[in-house]
């Protein structure tokens, strides 16, 4: 490139804006694309706390159906438990004669 295209390049960038950069502002479209975006964030929050919550009640609920069954479960097992030794000691299975009347 010749050096003086260059020179001329650097001079223009050199040369003071025909704005005021102290006087910049967004201005009213910046105002309302923020408060779109904090409404949006406020919505987004909202949705994620709920969303949230449900997973969380979900969850305790599960738990508490998976408990259930395993009392059941229990319940069940012991159930059984008791009707072998019952059986057990009424004396089937035992030499004749000898067991309760």
């Amino acid at each position: 490139m010749p050096d003086g295209v260059l020179t001329a390049l650097l001079a223009a960038a050199a040369e003071e804006p025909s704005f005021d950069p102290d006087e910049v502002t967004p201005g009213l479209p910046g105002f309302l694309v923020t408060f779109a975006i904090v409404v949006a964030v406020v919505f987004l929050l909202r949705d994620f706390t709920r969303r949230v919550r449900r997973l969380q009640f979900r969850g305790e609920q599960l738990e508490r159906e998976e408990a259930e069954r395993a009392a059941a479960r229990d319940a069940e097992a012991r159930g059984a438990e008791a009707e072998q030794a019952g059986a057990a000691g009424a004396g089937l299975g035992g030499p004749a004669g000898v067991g309760p009347d």
